[in-house]
């Protein structure tokens, strides 16, 4: 099973997510979702069951709050045809597996009204992969070119 992102970022305003999670398995799987910070997420759905080389979307909300690590840890095995409560294929079994994918939130430095107070270009970047729900390792990689327009060209810039 593999969850597509590997890593979640929330900027500490909160938001939603899908997480894609891919039955690599060959087999019907199971799967129950737990996380370590409930009173701040809300994941659906808990329970599924994903077809043989089929997908499943987990849609994930943060509240707004401080900025705090936390993880989602996703169980799973294989599971029988006639299997019709996921639930169930979680109460007598030895053979659940795991993967477990970190749930990161961080500040975002946004501009004041003046544009005074503008970050680097790199808390620019992270802020706009958080948003866009992008791994931001990828989005360092990007070389940013101001535009050109009637405002300076320090506070507008193109991807």
């Amino acid at each position: 099973l593999k969850a597509e992102p590997a890593i979640v970022n929330f900027s500490t305003a909160g938001g939603k997510l899908n997480i894609i999670l891919r039955n690599e398995v060959g087999a019907r799987v199971a799967f129950k979702v737990k996380c370590s910070n409930n009173h701040e997420y809300g994941i659906l759905p808990i329970y599924g069951f994903i077809k043989v080389s089929e997908t499943a979307s987990l849609e994930i909300t943060r509240l707004p709050g401080k900025p705090k690590e936390d993880k989602m840890v996703i169980l799973w095995e294989e599971a029988k045809a006639s299997s019709t409560d996921a639930k169930d294929a979680f109460t007598d079994s030895a053979n659940i597996q795991s993967i477990t994918v970190p749930l990161i939130v961080t500040a975002a430095i946004l501009p004041d009204k003046s544009g005074t107070n503008f970050p680097t270009m790199d808390g620019w970047k992270a802020w706009w992969a958080m948003g866009a729900g992008i791994d931001s390792t990828c989005v360092s990689q990007w070389r940013l070119q101001p535009l050109r327009h009637t405002r300076p060209a320090s506070t507008l810039y193109a991807i």
